[in-house]
């Protein structure tokens, strides 16, 4: 195990874009650390920077006590966990697992014993002697976890390596995942563009935006008091609704005017101007007075409903959580909407949120 630190990491391709910029990071020994955001946020990028796949343009990596810049891969102690799974199609599973550890030069019962370890974690000793066409895809991903586990790395890292699962497949995965973190104690960077296994999975959460980390927290800390509206937006499903507001103070309290023209007052904030004011869709709720919307469509998911409302002045409906048994009015329909004026939160010109008392 070890803990690893970025520092002022920049990436900038030949007479191209600079597409990591200046990234500071600590990665605490034996921490699950995830790595989110949308395609093409320099997510992997980092990651295959840290494995040693990706040259540095400037800045430093450190792996426990050592600079890891100049380091070559194999010799970086740590391991890589494929979206592909690159499993060799003519080897065994035993002989996938075990040829890494071949190329290191360890003996057969060092070998063999790392592989049967390894097996038994992941529950695959009965699949030692089948080739990778004749596995499942939760089976083929679970021999590319195999064949990391026997090196014993300082790091292992994930390259978001349920993608190619199915939906139920991957919340088994997840569990096993997370599981498996337990058992090792290991140091984690899973890579990932669902936030839901972002949020299911991390002990930190380090949300990456146009080769920049936007925040880094917990995700209970991130999702009730993310920094700017790219978090607010980007995590929680579905993602926090905005509304365009003009704020003045009054007293103690801030006034908010809402495009339609209604009142909501604000306890404990100070701020004034045009602002943007975030609000969770569980945090809405039908009532016989509030912001006037139309409904537009009733999904029922189950255990849930999500009711998409359209107020006046706004490009986007808003979205509200109910319960399934809790009725919802019918699409097309007219309908009022309470605001938990608890559970508000201000984002100022620049996207950034605004703190005040209540949070």
């Amino acid at each position: 195990m070890a803990e690893l630190k970025l520092k002022q990491i920049k990436k900038t391709y030949d007479e191209g874009p600079t597409v990591i910029h200046g990234v500071d990071l600590d990665i605490r020994d034996g921490e699950f650390m995830v790595f989110v955001g949308p395609s093409g946020c320099g997510k992997s990028t980092m990651m295959r920077m840290i494995a040693g796949l990706e040259d540095i343009s400037a800045g430093e990596v450190w792996i426990g006590d050592t600079l890891a810049n100049d380091v070559p891969p194999a010799k970086r102690g740590v391991a890589m966990v494929f979206q592909s799974y690159a499993l060799y199609p003519h080897m065994t599973v035993r002989e996938n697992m075990a040829f890494g550890l071949k190329l290191a030069g360890k003996s057969k019962k060092d070998i063999d014993d790392a592989v049967n370890r390894a097996s038994d974690i992941l529950q695959i000793g009965h699949l030692l002697e089948r080739k990778p066409k004749a596995l499942s895809g939760g089976q083929r991903q679970r021999v590319a976890i195999g064949r990391a586990i026997v090196r014993k790395p300082d790091v292992f890292l994930f390259d978001e390596p349920l993608s190619n699962l199915d939906a139920a497949l991957r919340v088994q995965m997840r569990i096993e995942l997370t599981r498996l973190h337990q058992d090792l104690g290991s140091t984690m960077i899973y890579v990932t563009h669902d936030q839901v296994e972002a949020m299911t999975m991390g002990d930190r959460i380090a949300v990456f935006n146009a080769g920049r980390i936007e925040q880094v927290g917990t995700p209970l800390a991130l999702y009730q008091h993310p920094a700017n509206l790219f978090v607010a937006g980007f995590l929680g499903s579905p993602k926090m609704n905005f509304l365009p507001v003009s704020a003045s103070i009054f007293g103690q309290n801030t006034s908010l005017q809402l495009p339609g023209g209604e009142l909501l007052s604000l306890p404990g904030a100070r701020a004034e101007g045009e602002l943007t004011l975030g609000i969770r869709a569980e945090h809405l709720r039908f009532a016989d007075h509030g912001v006037p919307v139309t409904v537009e469509l009733v999904e029922h998911l189950g255990d849930v409903q999500i009711v998409y409302a359209r107020a006046a002045g706004q490009s986007e409906p808003l979205a509200i959580k109910l319960a399934s048994d809790n009725p919802a009015p019918a699409s097309g329909s007219r309908a009022w909407l309470a605001i938990d004026t608890a559970q508000c939160h201000l984002f100022g010109p620049d996207g950034q949120a605004i703190r005040y008392s209540q949070h």
